[in-house]
């Protein structure tokens, strides 16, 4: 969040640490719809779990999308993650996401990042749609990743 020099809040049984302030891996949200979203983000000398946070990213923001911002995403989990090959990412990613399966408050993603055309990040991102609380207010929150959602999707 902008302004803040670091996020430290807590969900029952979770702790978001982020310790960045308006940090946004994506480039560009290029398609959203019910079930799908992409979105392009380049990399420069970035370690593997940086490619694993811009595949949560799109995840997250497609999430609140659904939800209408009315709610925040936090990721639960990856499954069947796979890696890539490079120790560093550079260049341009294209992520997709899948919406495979939903409840009112899980969201499960086939999310991957490739690079010229060959998948390099895979996995299945499972997400949570939480509640705003004193923790998470919403009054920064939702108007933060609306805005957040319109620029991406506006390049």
């Amino acid at each position: 969040m902008e302004g803040e020099s670091s996020l430290l809040k807590s969900i029952p049984g979770m702790t978001i640490a982020t310790g960045l302030s308006g940090f946004s891996l994506l480039a560009r949200i290029t398609e959203s719809t019910k079930e799908r979203v992409a979105a392009l983000a380049d990399l420069a000398d970035a370690p593997q779990f940086i490619g694993l946070e811009a595949l949560a990213q799109a995840g997250a923001y497609h999430v609140r999308f659904l939800c209408e911002f009315e709610r925040q995403a936090v990721l639960l989990m990856i499954r069947n993650g796979r890696l890539p090959e490079e120790e560093m990412l550079n260049g341009r990613y294209e992520i997709s996401g899948t919406l495979r399966s939903r409840s009112a408050s899980v969201f499960a993603y086939e999310m991957s990042a490739v690079k010229s055309g060959k998948a390099v990040i895979e996995g299945e991102f499972v997400f949570a749609a939480v509640a705003y609380d004193s923790n998470l207010r919403e009054e920064i929150l939702k108007k933060h990743y609306e805005k957040k959602w319109a620029d991406l999707r506006n390049g």
